[in-house]
């Protein structure tokens, strides 16, 4: 799900001469020494430009730029980027195009990259379609996005190396919209938080190695699709995601050391949710609860040390599958309510249990399977 170059393609069109507009535009060089930098564009009629470069030092940036009657559909509104190379950077973009009407437009595009040092970041776009492109590499960053009004929002958060923050927070009050947010964040200690609102959601957390917590919550009272995926690999791994609308898919993937995923979806008529959750050696555990007129699916695989699945679906046809493997402490619960109904739990070596309740009056199917010592087993249909 990654976007990165697409936003710096639109970032540069929008910096292009085919753009240069009568608008406002802004350079800013800096190199070295105690760096601050403040641009502030308004009511251009047309749009506003701004670039601002800060090498080394004690950065800090700020643009704000603003504007009314941009022709959004013929051409730009604002533009923004931020470079910043090594020490105490900071920078924060707010663009606004106030009355923008075409939602599917790039009307704002904010590219920040930050190399190196004290990093933060913040981001604030409002009004029709945004774009939002955060870097940051090395040391303490964090990183705040908040995209807002009617129109499709874009937002990729890029982050290397220590100790990561990242807040994506994208609304829309528009009968159509298109919300899409990814978050990489490589090493050390990662933190991320997506809540997107909107008609379609899509949205990508990748955390590699340390210790990571991830939380998506997503919503489509539009009535759209919603997509959720979130992978962690190695350490401390925590995720929540919550999906809400007609349509909801999730899945989860940890890798490695003290897991722990929890996923709740609810629906509306015709809800297709499915939930994946895979997890693999230390102290898994993970629980589902999935509800809704239509199907639901729910797999959990799990594999190693202090396993433990709990899966809750409520409404038509239903369908879950655990599989715990690698031995330990598995435990297993399936409770199932609604039309027609489906179980399978397999559990291999040491302190099984699984418990199975399936309710209403329709057809069940429950099958379990436990290898090893200590098994018990209870299913009521």
């Amino acid at each position: 799900m990654v976007r990165i170059s697409f936003v710096a393609l639109a970032f540069t069109a929008f910096m292009s001469p085919a753009y240069a507009g009568p608008g406002n535009s802004s350079a800013v060089s800096q190199e070295n020494a105690e760096n601050a930098a403040a641009v502030d564009q308004e009511l251009s009629g047309w749009g506003s430009t701004s670039a601002i470069t800060q090498t080394g030092s004690l950065n800090a940036a700020t643009v704000t730029q603003v504007d009314d009657g941009s022709p959004v559909g013929s051409g730009p509104s604002n533009g923004s980027t931020i470079t910043q190379s090594g020490d105490d950077n900071s920078a924060a973009v707010s663009q606004s195009s106030i009355d923008a009407q075409d939602t599917s437009n790039d009307t704002n595009v904010s590219v920040i990259d930050q190399f190196g040092t004290m990093s933060d970041a913040m981001v604030d776009q409002v009004g029709a379609g945004a774009d939002s492109l955060v870097t940051q590499d090395g040391a303490g960053q964090s990183a705040f996005v908040s995209q807002d009004g009617a129109g499709r929002k874009v937002s990729t958060v890029d982050q290397s190396g220590e100790s990561h923050v990242a807040t994506v927070l994208q609304s829309d009050t528009g009968s159509v919209s298109l919300l899409l947010s990814d978050i990489i964040q490589h090493g050390d200690v990662q933190t991320a938080d997506v809540t997107q609102f909107g008609e379609e959601a899509q949205s990508g957390v990748d955390q590699d190695g340390f210790d990571q917590f991830a939380s998506v919550s997503q919503d489509s009272f539009g009535g759209g699709l919603l997509e959720s995926l979130v992978t962690q690999g190695g350490e401390s791994n925590i995720a929540y995601v919550t999906q809400i609308g007609v349509s909801a898919s999730s899945t989860v993937e940890q890798s490695g050391d003290t897991q722990f995923a929890d996923v709740t979806q609810s629906g509306g008529d015709d809800a297709s949710l499915v939930s994946l959750i895979t997890q693999i050696d230390s102290g898994n555990s993970a629980t589902v609860a999935q509800a809704g007129q239509g199907g639901a699916t729910s797999i959990i695989s799990q594999s190693g040390i202090t396993m433990t699945a709990s899966v809750e679906q409520d409404g038509e046809d239903l369908f879950s599958d655990i599989f715990q493997g690698g031995g330990e402490d598995n435990v297993a619960e399936v409770t199932q309510s609604g039309a027609e109904k489906s179980s399978s739990i397999t559990q291999i070596g040491s302190d099984h249990l699984a418990t199975v309740l399936q309710a209403s009056g329709t057809a069940a199917i429950s099958t379990i399977i436990q290898s090893g010592t200590g098994n018990t087993a209870h299913v009521s249909q």
